[in-house]
């Protein structure tokens, strides 16, 4: 198993770092390069970032706050990609003793987020 550098670890609990984060991040790629709808969310996500930063980027140079705000809204977009890419990756997850279905039916409690931060763009924008 990998261990975080030394640097890494002063002040961040270690065990939750390694048992579940680590993890999660090497499921998250094996599934990017397997499954055509996780790339394709994934590549949507680099897209949408890299928009962002140049839109947040001009708008703070010429001082545009319509500009600075619809970045914000992209951010905000993004983290909504980023948490569907992590309910594909929990949807995967085979059945256990505790959940003996799979975790299958978590990836429509991920959904329920997606209008908040919706409306959370709306309010800054």
């Amino acid at each position: 198993m990998c261990t975080a550098p030394e640097s890494f670890s002063q002040g961040v609990n270690t065990a939750v770092t390694q048992d579940f984060l680590l993890p999660l991040a090497k499921q998250l790629w094996h599934l990017i390069k397997t499954q055509k709808d996780a790339r394709n969310i994934s590549i949507y996500l680099c897209l949408n970032l890299t928009f962002m930063f140049v839109e947040l980027t001009y708008g703070i140079w010429n001082n545009s706050l319509g500009l600075i705000s619809d970045a914000f809204h992209m951010l905000f977009d993004c983290v909504a990609l980023f948490i569907g890419l992590v309910a594909l990756v929990i949807a995967e997850w085979s059945p256990n003793q505790t959940f003996t279905y799979g975790s299958v039916s978590s990836s429509s409690l991920f959904l329920s987020p997606s209008p908040v931060f919706d409306r959370l763009s709306m309010l800054i924008g």
